[in-house]
Formats: C-alpha cells, structure tokens, sequence
C-alpha cells in the first residue's frame, strides 16, 4: 500500500510539473510578440526570444514561393469547418547585423511562411460540385534570439540588420532596452 502511494505521489507532482507555464519569451516556442514600434525589453545578461510578423510585402516576396512551401490544405478545418490557417519553417533566414551595440547579440532562431486564412466561404448550389473558397495573407514570421548586456540600460538602443531570404536583403531594425 506504501508503495502504491509513493508512486501515485510521484505521478501527481510529475503531472503538476507538466502544467507549469513556460515564462513568455524564455523559448523560441513561447516568444514576446514585438510591438508594432519595434521596441522590445530584455532582462540584462539573458536571451530573450522575440517574434515579429511581416506582411509578405517587407521581404518582396513573390507569391509563388508561398504557393509551393504553404500549399492550402482544404482538408484541414476547424470544427466549424473553415480551413486553418498553415504554416511551415524556412531555414533560409540569414541575419547580417549592420549596427548592434557592444554586449548585444542577435540571431534568428527560426523563420517561418504563414498563410493566415481570414475567411472560408463554400458553395454547395453547384449541379455537380462543392466550391470553397478561401482569403488569406501571406505572412513571414521571425523569431529572434537576443541576448542584452550584464549591465541594465535604460537607453533604447537599435539593432540594426539585414535579412536575406532567397529573392532578396532587407534592412531591418528592432528597438531594445536592457532592465
């Protein structure tokens, strides 16, 4: 019976330890959404992750590589029946800084093409068929890894870069502030 209890014990705090929530950006699993100004606060001396959303647009991006790496899966629906939205990781992101002050660093930690469907509409009144038809966005989104210096700063400094991808270089920049 003793046995039984330590190991039911030892299964309850292993199911607790499961539901622990991750602090937001610690991983690039759970980053902090960049703000649409671009400014981002990092805890002196750690890597935090960060993720920014572009409109398929900031990159010059033609539609075809969304076409081929993003293709839209109609079968794949929620549960009231609108096509999800599809995503997949690129590993073609490449980052050139241009101007990052002493004691930061920044990475790409990942990439990925997004197709965000807003909107699924079908047509069931054709003789023979159903039409769907859906409306979306083609987005990239990047997660960075930065890392900020030992010593807290409450100047904003840019991180100024360049992304590559496939058809062309983008210069970028975030907005950071060491606390």
């Amino acid at each position: 019976m003793q046995m039984k209890m330590m190991i039911l014990g030892a299964f309850s705090a292993l199911t607790l330890m499961a539901c622990v929530p991750v602090s937001v950006g610690t991983s690039s699993e759970n980053p902090v959404n960049v703000s649409d100004s671009g400014r981002v606060t990092v805890a002196a001396g750690k890597t935090t992750y960060v993720v920014k959303t572009y409109p398929q647009s900031y990159f010059y991006l033609d539609n075809a590589l969304f076409d081929k790496a993003v293709p839209i899966d109609f079968s794949n629906r929620n549960s009231a029946g609108y096509v999800n939205s599809q995503e997949v990781k690129v590993d073609w992101m490449n980052l050139q800084p241009v101007s990052v002050p002493i004691g930061w660093k920044i990475a790409v930690s990942e990439a990925k093409l997004v197709r965000a469907i807003n909107q699924t509409t079908t047509n069931s009144n054709l003789a023979y068929a159903v039409e769907t038809n859906v409306y979306f966005y083609n987005r990239v989104k990047v997660v960075y890894a930065i890392t900020a210096p030992s010593q807290p700063a409450s100047e904003v400094q840019p991180l100024t870069f360049t992304l590559s991808t496939p058809q062309n270089k983008v210069p970028t920049a975030l907005y950071v502030v060491a606390q």
